[in-house]
């Protein structure tokens, strides 16, 4: 069922002219919650997503892509999103972003990202550079920077 959902998903918000990003599916209550998340290269706005979450929830419906009650959720994955795939990172080059690694041992990082290379990263910090192993990231996010203008 996963792979095939994952297809339809993908597929479909193809088709609307966004990337799906991320999604899971979750248990909330006696129903479950379907979380998508959409990449666009121009942003993804409130519109997008209404008219995204239509398309969905008729395929999911025809396709019985999903068993049992379930409520839709489509949304951007926001300024600070989550990165799991190396694609994730390649979308956020020479931006900051904050990580967890598991290597010998346990280190927060927090420093620009330079590149994404065959299953690896390299982040400038204040320490330097540092190539990290993709496999060994356990948990990755956008540090968002905001800019405040002074008129």
């Amino acid at each position: 069922m996963r792979e095939g959902l994952e297809r339809l998903l993908a597929e479909e918000i193809r088709q609307e002219g966004f990337e799906l990003y991320h999604w899971h599916l979750r248990p909330a209550g006696k129903r479950r919650v379907l979380q998508i998340y959409l990449h666009g290269e121009g942003g993804v706005g409130l519109d997008d997503c209404a008219r995204v979450s239509r398309r969905l929830g008729l395929a999911i419906d025809e396709a019985e892509a999903v068993e049992g009650s379930y409520v839709l959720e489509v949304s951007s994955p926001g300024l600070d999103r989550a990165l799991y795939t190396a694609r994730h990172y390649e979308l956020v080059l020479e931006q900051r972003i904050r990580l967890l690694h598991r290597g010998e041992e346990d280190r927060t990082l927090e420093g620009v990202l330079l590149a994404v290379e065959e299953g690896h990263i390299r982040l400038e910090t204040g320490d330097g550079v540092e190539r990290l192993d993709l496999e060994q990231i356990d948990k990755a996010r956008v540090v968002p920077e905001i800019k405040i203008r002074k008129d």
